[in-house]
Order: structure tokens, then sequence, then C-alpha cells
């Protein structure tokens, strides 16, 4: 069983002895572990990734009745995470709108107070803005909560993270456990060959909410330091149209690591994984994924940029949520990617109060009655 490394300060050597007690409980046969028990051992070994950079890589196909119900899809993302701060970059099909303009590329930046998001900005083929017309660019600020769009997905990927989409909320297995209505460690569980613990979740709560018929399967393997193995969703009372009819029913969303990357000192970093959702509707629909990380550097100097996000000059920042039905802070952004003006109105925008004495202009000149043709 793999061990973890103490590498200086009191909390780190706590989490040390504590994986170590655990190991050596199982080793001994003293007993089995309580959940407890299992999931302070995943915490702590979670805990001791610090700084992680990869590039990942998925590829989709989607089914109904047995058919191809879309035509396969891929897509790659780059992350970075340091502490609470992590960036998350992507780009979708097609890049180019028609009028030329860029499109399908996003840009996130969450920190512990909120999430900058940037979207259609290449920077390697910059697109050109003035204050007056933005072309595709959408820039925006808003606060951080686990149900931030696209933040942690893609520790959903490496199953660190488990969130149910109808909802959109993500918890860590610590959090589900301990918010949970009822959560238990079933016992053991062998999965592809490999032994692993498994512990049922039902009924999470979100804000004081319990969203009934949910649940997780979570299974964590002791051979990779407790991080996860695999989980299943189960959602429950679905609904949605299908060919004009509206239904009711589960689905099953099953997550599986089917290679894990031993970075040293206990860290395990998944790298390849499948991802299967089945519906439980009258045509059968099921989406499956597979999952390839490259690019890996756990607990080291990330790659110049990494990042390093910036809104570029002259961008307008919406901030969200609104001030009221009616109000939206807007700031003009400037310069060393800083705020350079608050926009209360159009008057405030540079070049608006010109544009508007050449548009009155334009107007004067043209032709009216008779002679306008």
């Amino acid at each position: 069983m793999a061990g973890v490394v103490a590498c200086g300060g009191p909390m780190k050597t706590a989490i040390v002895f504590s994986f170590l007690a655990l190991s050596a409980m199982q080793a001994s046969g003293d007993g089995d572990p309580t959940l407890a028990d299992v999931v302070s051992a995943h915490e702590a070994a979670l805990g001791s990734i610090h700084k992680i950079e990869l590039t990942m890589c998925h590829d989709t196909r989607s089914f109904a009745s047995g058919k191809p119900l879309s035509e396969p899809g891929s897509w790659t993302w780059h992350w970075a995470k340091d502490g609470s701060t992590q960036r998350v970059r992507y780009r979708t099909e097609p890049v180019v709108r028609s009028d030329g303009l860029p499109d399908g590329i996003y840009d996130f930046l969450a920190d512990d107070r909120e999430v900058r998001m940037l979207q259609n900005w290449d920077p390697d083929a910059p697109q050109k803005i003035t204050p007056l017309n933005q072309g595709s660019l959408r820039a925006q600020i808003s606060p951080r909560d686990r149900g931030s769009p696209f933040v942690a997905n893609s520790e959903k990927h490496l199953l660190w993270r488990f969130d149910f989409d109808v909802v959109g909320d993500s918890s860590s297995l610590g959090d589900l456990v301990r918010e949970s209505g009822v959560a238990e460690l079933v016992g053991k569980a062998d999965i592809d060959g490999h032994p692993t613990w498994h512990i049922r979740v039902l009924d999470p709560k979100s804000g004081g909410t319990v969203m009934p018929g949910f649940g997780f399967d979570i299974y964590v393997d002791p051979a990779v330091n407790f991080f996860v193995r695999r989980v299943i969703e189960h959602h429950r009372d679905i609904k949605q149209e299908i060919n004009g009819v509206e239904e009711t029913y589960p689905i099953d969303i099953t997550r599986t690591v089917t290679t894990f990357h031993d970075a040293g000192g206990g860290v395990f970093v998944a790298t390849s994984m499948k991802f299967r959702a089945v519906s439980g509707s009258s045509d059968r629909r099921e989406m499956v994924c597979e999952t390839s990380v490259t690019d890996l550097k756990v607990n080291e100097d990330f790659s110049p940029g990494a990042i390093d996000f910036r809104f570029p000059e002259d961008a307008l920042v919406i901030y969200s949520p609104p001030l009221s039905p009616t109000r939206q802070r807007v700031v003009l952004w400037g310069p060393d990617n800083l705020p350079r003006k608050e926009i209360t109105n159009m008057h405030d925008i540079p070049g608006f109060a010109e544009a508007l004495r050449q548009s009155d202009l334009d107007a004067t000149r043209r032709p009216v009655g008779r002679d306008a043709k």
C-alpha cells in the first residue's frame, strides 16, 4: 500500500500519522475501517496535492435506441490549480462565426471570492475591440460558490468532487458524507480487479435542500492512497420531452478511473477515465465518454501563463448578479489588467458622444422627401 511522505508542518505530520494508523489497522487485521476512517484517509491524500496542471482530452458519443444520436464529439481542456485558485481554458467547434469573429473560446479563473470569465478571446490572434464595439467578446465577474460554472469540472472527471448536473452543485466526498441525510460504508467491493471500499450516500443536501431520489455509490481504492476508483450517480425523476411526449425516467451515470499515475509521495492522479450515462427513457438514451490526461505536473512549477488570466484592455466587464432588475454594474477594463472606469450609462463609454454626434450629422446630410433614393 502506498505511503505518504511527511514534509514539514504539524498539520502534514498529523495527516501522515492518520493515514499510517489506518494502514496499520488494515494490515494487522485488527478490524475494518469506519466510514470516517476512509473519508479522512481520502481527504488527507487529496490534501497532499497543492498544485496541479494538466491537459484533459474528451471523446464523446451519444446513442438512442442503440443508434448514434449525433456525431462523435471531442474537446480539450487546459487546467491549472494552485490552492483554491484555478484556471480552465477550452474551445468548442466551430471557432469562427460566419462574420469571421472568434466563437466557442472559454477562459475561467476562480479564487475563494469570485469567478472571472472571458469568452471568445484568442490571445494568439486577438480580435479588435473598442469600448463601443466588443465584437464577439464577453467578459464577466461573478461570486464564487459550489455551483460556479465550469470551475469544478476537471475535479469531477478526476473523481475529486461530485455533483448532480440537475442541481448544478459540487461537493467533495467529505462534504457529501457530512451533509448527507444517509451515508454508510457498505463494505468491500471489487472494481475491475481492484479491491475497494464501497461508500453509499443518499439524499445529499445543497443549501439545506434535500433532493429525494438522488444518490451516489462511491468506491475508494486503498491501493492508490484512497483516491476514488469509481462513482455511480443515481438520478431519479428526470423529465424530458422525447419524440413529442414528456417522459419521467431515471439516469445512472458511471465514472471509472482505468489508469492512475503515481506522482510519488502518496499522490495518485487519474490519467485515463471512462464515463457512461444510461437513461431509462423509452429510446434508451446513452452517452459514453473516454477521457485522457497528458502534460501532467503535480506540485511543480506551472508552465508560463498557465494561471495568468487577463481581461483585455477596452473590454466591458459585466458584474453578476445584477444590482437590480434594471441595473447592471459594468466596468471598462484598462491596461495592466486593472479596472479603468465605471460605466453607469452609454455616455460614460469613451467615443460614444462622438459617435452620436457623427450619427446626427449623417442624418442631417441624408436626402429626404422626393430626393431620397
